[in-house]
């Protein structure tokens, strides 16, 4: 009889026990929702070569991943760049019309993405500018102007085709002597994929890494909300006017998204009616959001040389969304973002467009 009843009292104290480790659950529960879950997040941000690059990483490993993807962009940056004389894109340079180069996985990749944009958008944007983009700026030093036999001799060496890749062995070549390639400008997009990669890699539950101008997601939160991307008219640095308001806010689940300001980049055409002259439309800033950031990059590039008619049919060729915010006002979008995941500013208009 006395152990029947110890029985009992035992049962009942694990009956009470678990009452109030379920009611405490439940006011935890009631707490989250009414005050919002805040989920760990380790921030780190850090500048290399004039770009800074932010990240937010969601996981139990983020110190580490956070460490393994500094080390890999700034791995990367190294070696696309131009000041660098060792880098491999200086190398690709100083060996044009001469001999193949062995690249790296890394920056193979980022030159065929760079490649199939060329291609896709028959030249509107090139990688291959840049004997163009140094002569001009060494006029406008002079307060001069690029003439016609300038242009006549440098057409020889701007062109996309004339950059080679063999993809079996990792290798590539440019094919006349004086062409040069150049990555600074989609350097930032690029770093993103890089990026994204590590965290995958890593088991990451979700990170946003933010390299200059251009972000990109992996993952998602435990309560799947978006990460922000703020895109303004003109960078604050280059304003007139004290008016800093942001233009429109990017709610972004997944992907990569770049923006290019008119303000900010030289855009010069190479076609041939207009080889040489300085891209000028009604677009203040061109923003695409790709899975790839290398092509986001170059395609906001692209929208900036093309203008806002011809903009949308390009970035239909790469399943890619744009947002157009121009000098009056105007936010032109792909119908394919969903109105709701935008913010747009009291002082624009909103302009859905088909692609």
């Amino acid at each position: 009889m006395r152990i029947n009843t110890l029985k009992k009292v035992n049962f009942e104290y694990a009956f009470l026990l678990l009452s109030l480790i379920l009611t405490i659950a439940g006011v935890i529960l009631v707490f989250n929702i009414f005050l919002g879950y805040q989920e760990k997040v380790y921030e780190k941000t850090f500048e290399f070569n004039g770009l800074k690059i932010e990240q937010n990483i969601y996981s139990d490993n983020a110190q580490k991943a956070s460490r393994n993807v500094q080390n890999s962009i700034e791995s990367a940056l190294l070696e696309l760049s131009l000041e660098n004389k060792d880098s491999q894109i200086s190398k690709l340079n100083n060996n044009a019309g001469k001999e193949w180069v062995e690249i790296s996985s890394g920056v193979f990749s980022i030159l065929s993405k760079s490649l199939e944009v060329c291609s896709k958008t028959d030249g509107i944007f090139d990688i291959t500018v840049l004997p163009l983009f140094e002569s001009y700026q060494k006029k406008i030093k002079t307060n001069g102007q690029l003439n016609r036999e300038d242009l006549q001799d440098l057409k020889n060496f701007v062109g996309y085709k004339n950059l080679k890749l063999n993809q079996d062995v990792l290798r590539a070549k440019l094919l006349k002597e004086g062409a040069k390639v150049g990555l600074d400008l989609i350097s930032s997009g690029s770093c993103c994929v890089l990026a994204l990669n590590e965290y995958r890699k890593m088991g990451v539950q979700a990170g946003f890494i933010k390299v200059g101008n251009s972000a990109g997601v992996w993952g998602a939160k435990k309560k799947l909300d978006p990460f922000k991307f703020q895109i303004v008219e003109a960078p604050v640095d280059s304003r007139q006017t004290n008016n800093n308001d942001t233009a429109i806010i990017v709610n972004l689940y997944s992907g990569c998204i770049s923006t290019k300001f008119a303000s900010n980049e030289t855009v010069l055409l190479t076609d041939k009616e207009n080889f040489g002259s300085v891209a000028k439309n009604e677009i203040a800033s061109a923003t695409v959001i790709h899975e790839n950031g290398t092509v986001s990059d170059a395609l906001a590039l692209a929208c900036l040389a093309a203008g806002k008619d011809e903009s949308f049919k390009l970035l239909s060729k790469f399943d890619a969304k744009g947002i157009l915010v121009l000098k009056d006002k105007k936010i032109l979008i792909s119908q394919s973002i969903e109105k709701k995941s935008v913010e747009v500013a009291n002082n624009y208009f909103l302009i859905e467009q088909e692609n």
